[in-house]
């Protein structure tokens, strides 16, 4: 297969993973001017620093603080590496197991209910194909199911406080930046 070919075909996969996981129609305007607000706390890559400081710092943010959680992010990372190397992209692996399973094995404790099944997502947003951390915010800020997820718009997560921001560049897999942002309520 030409070398040119590749690039259209995985602009066009990009598409239509991005289309299956609810892009588009989102409900604040993606190209607004944000204020990025990081943290000292902030951790990880200058890559997924930026995308924390856009989360925390856009207007529209509903949540009272947005803490970087490192055990978060690492869980994130290891989602991001994993679409990367095993070539999918979704909330599930291809072993069957979704996102609050790997917050789990980060150490971090979620609410026994989201534990209950392996597959279990509450807490992830995903895309791929995008180099730059700006335009991936700005594609999450275009689909209202990660409009609603990263800035809080509904109080089950507004309570999720707790974030980190996974970001992993492989050139041999098909659309190779992948990136993950997973929030989680306060520990009890």
């Amino acid at each position: 297969m030409s070398s040119n070919i590749l690039p259209s075909i995985a602009g066009s996969l990009l598409l239509s993973l991005l289309a299956s996981c609810g892009g588009g129609g989102g409900s604040v305007d993606p190209n607004q001017a944000i204020k990025p607000k990081s943290s000292s706390r902030d951790g990880g890559s200058a890559k997924e620093k930026v995308v924390a400081a856009l989360a925390r710092g856009h207007s529209k943010q509903k949540r009272s603080s947005l803490v970087w959680d490192s055990r978060l992010a690492n869980a994130a990372r290891a989602r991001a590496r994993d679409m990367a190397t095993r070539g999918y992209l979704n909330h599930v692996d291809p072993d069957g197991y979704g996102p609050n399973e790997y917050i789990t094995r980060a150490g971090y404790r979620l609410p026994l209910q989201w534990t209950a099944f392996k597959d279990a997502n509450n807490v992830e947003s995903y895309v791929a194909g995008l180099s730059d951390p700006e335009a991936s915010f700005r594609w999450w800020m275009n689909s209202k199911k990660h409009v609603t997820h990263l800035l809080g718009f509904t109080d089950f997560y507004a309570d999720q406080t707790r974030f980190g921001v996974g970001h992993v560049h492989l050139p041999n897999s098909p659309l190779r930046h992948y990136w993950v942002f997973l929030s989680a309520p306060p520990e009890k």
